[in-house]
This record gives C-alpha cells, sequence and structure tokens, in this order.
C-alpha cells in the first residue's frame, strides 16, 4: 500500500493582503482586516439571539458559520498562516452550504416544482464539492471566483421570493440594501486588491 506523503504545514505563511502594503514589514498584522472580520461573527452571533424560537437547523448552521468564518478570518489576516487560510475557506463554504438548504427549502415551501427544487440540490452539492477540492488545493484566486457564483445566487434567490409572494416592499428593502452594500463591498476588495500598488500610492499621497 502506497501512503501519501503530501502534507502542509499548518504554520506555513499563506498569503497577505493589500492592506499589509501600508506597513515596513510584509508579514505585518492586517490590522483593519482583522478587526473588521469579527463583524461577521457577530451577525452570526446577533441572528442566533434574534431569531424566533425554534430556530430552524439550517439559519442555526448559517449564523454559525458566519461566528466561525469571523472569527478564523480575523486570525487569518493577524497570521498569514495556511492553517487559518484553509479554516476560513472552509466556513465560507458551509455558509454557501446552509444558504443552499435554506433556498431549497423556501422553493418548496413555494410550491417551486419537486424537480426544479431536486435539480437546485443537486447544482449546489456539485458546486459545494468543487469549492471544498479547489480550496483543498489551495487555488486561492480560482476559489475567490467560484464563491461569487455563490453571491450571485443571493441575488436570483431575492428576485425569485419578491416575486413568489406578497411580501411587503419596506421588508425586501433590507434584503434589496443588503444586496447592494454586498456587491459595492465585493467590488471594492477586489478593485483594491487587483490594483493594490495604485490604491496605496494614492492613499500615500493623500496623507
Amino acid at each position: 500500500m502506497h501512503t501519501s506523503t503530501l502534507k502542509i504545514d499548518a504554520s506555513t505563511y499563506d498569503h497577505s493582503f493589500c492592506e499589509v502594503e501600508l506597513y515596513e514589514n510584509k508579514y505585518s498584522p492586517e490590522y483593519c482586516n482583522a478587526i473588521t472580520a469579527l463583524f461577521i461573527s457577530y451577525i452570526g452571533y446577533f441572528g442566533i439571539r434574534t431569531t424566533l424560537r425554534p430556530i430552524d437547523n439550517n439559519i442555526f448552521g448559517l449564523y454559525f458559520a458566519l461566528i466561525i468564518n469571523g472569527i478564523s478570518s480575523c486570525f487569518y489576516h493577524i497570521t498569514h498562516t495556511i492553517g487559518w487560510g484553509l479554516i476560513d475557506r472552509f466556513s465560507m463554504i458551509h455558509i454557501a452550504l446552509y444558504c443552499f438548504l435554506i433556498f431549497v427549502s423556501v422553493f418548496h415551501h413555494l410550491n417551486i416544482s419537486s424537480t426544479i427544487c431536486q435539480t437546485l440540490n443537486s447544482i449546489s452539492i456539485v458546486y459545494i464539492v468543487l469549492l471544498a477540492t479547489v480550496c483543498g488545493l489551495h487555488q486561492e484566486e480560482l476559489f475567490n471566483t467560484l464563491f461569487g457564483g455563490f453571491l450571485l445566487s443571493i441575488v436570483l434567490f431575492i428576485i425569485v421570493v419578491y416575486r413568489r409572494t406578497m411580501i411587503p416592499y419596506r421588508i425586501m428593502e433590507y434584503a434589496i440594501k443588503g444586496v447592494i452594500l454586498l456587491s459595492i463591498s465585493g467590488s471594492s476588495w477586489i478593485a483594491t486588491e487587483l490594483h493594490c500598488k495604485k490604491f496605496n500610492s494614492a492613499l500615500f499621497i493623500w496623507t
């Protein structure tokens, strides 16, 4: 029997983001990214505290995954190590997984055909397996690109729910604002990471 010799040292330096370019040491903790990441955990904690009891298992799973993601992302930005990076990405996969389970459950309650629900369920399984594989292979850029597909699915979910229910617009407005803020923050993150030196040069001139 042949055993694999491929091992990952969890303490190995993995990656740093644009913020570290502001500091003299490229291994310096990313203080702003680390602090703001904890807000993700707060969203999960707030959701568990305020959701009406009993909490649906999938909704609880989503909130708890957000708590884990915020903490792991915080330590990832502090340490830049591959161990925390993998925990960060795998918790993102669980966020997507629980959202897909919620999507299919809601579609079922909206009396959308079982064929469509099963098809969406099958697609989500393939997508989650692909994300996990890419994460395990440590293909970070490809992982981030694929994860964008999940963020797009949130928009499509909101559109479907809005068209098939009598939910007041003032309630849907919260979801729409959330998608807008998510789009702005996501686009800003991508822009600053792809054009890091330009943004940092502008910031240096400004200050």
